[in-house]
């Protein structure tokens, strides 16, 4: 008997079904199985696992993200989700809660500054919010390589993020500018994180089988 069952092909996992706009991924196991094929193919950041990139999935589900798109849109930073602020002011344009956005760099010297000028449509709220290469000095972050080479993207980023705290986190979730993450405290490595996890669970479900696939060989 247990020879006849050790000659028994293995089940084929069921089929991830595929429409006009991609795979469908209706299961936590379909989920999965993507994120382990995304890490296979080497698209994920050095360093992510199956089970970061199935994080990402699930939070780009809740913000309106077909899979794709909460790939290149979301990343870790520091151990923060974060998304970049691209797919940030996207979302917040593409939301219909604010009539107008608009993002732009101000001023000059000390006085320069990124700016975020917009009307909210849901509730005729406006404001402009920036935030001054002065407030970047105060921090200490102008001494940084990215300050020091993209000033104005950073300024922008980081009035962005600004806006986005006060006046989108209804739809942005509370998540951060990936930019800008950086600034909020010291880097932490992927292999910091990982050594800092407990012990994994010899009984946890099978479904989260951590062994992936050999893509150096």
């Amino acid at each position: 008997m247990t020879e006849e069952i050790a000659k028994r092909p293995e089940k084929e996992p069921k089929a991830i079904a595929m429409g006009a706009a991609g795979l469908a991924l209706t299961s936590l196991d379909d989920a999965y199985r993507f994120a382990k094929f995304v890490v296979a193919s080497r698209l994920a950041p050095q360093g992510d696992t199956a089970e970061a990139v199935l994080i990402k999935l699930q939070a780009g589900a809740e913000l309106g993200f077909p899979p794709m798109r909460a790939l290149s849109a979301l990343v870790v930073v520091n151990g923060r989700l974060s998304i970049m602020g691209e797919a940030a002011l996207a979302l917040c344009r593409a939301s219909g809660k604010f009539r107008s956005i608009v993002v732009s760099c101000v001023g000059a010297g000390e006085d320069r500054a990124g700016s975020v000028t917009f009307v909210r449509a849901d509730t005729g709220e406006t404001d402009t919010v920036l935030f001054p290469a002065a407030d970047a000095k105060k921090a200490g972050l102008l001494t940084k390589d990215t300050y020091k080479s993209y000033l104005d993207d950073m300024l922008i980023w980081k009035a962005v993020s600004r806006f986005a705290k006060r006046y989108a986190s209804d739809v942005l979730m509370g998540l951060d500018a990936a930019e800008v993450v950086p600034d909020y405290r010291p880097t932490v490595t992927p292999t910091q994180e990982r050594q800092a996890l407990p012990p994994a669970d010899e009984n946890e479900d099978p479904i989260f089988d951590t062994e992936e696939p050999n893509v150096h060989a």
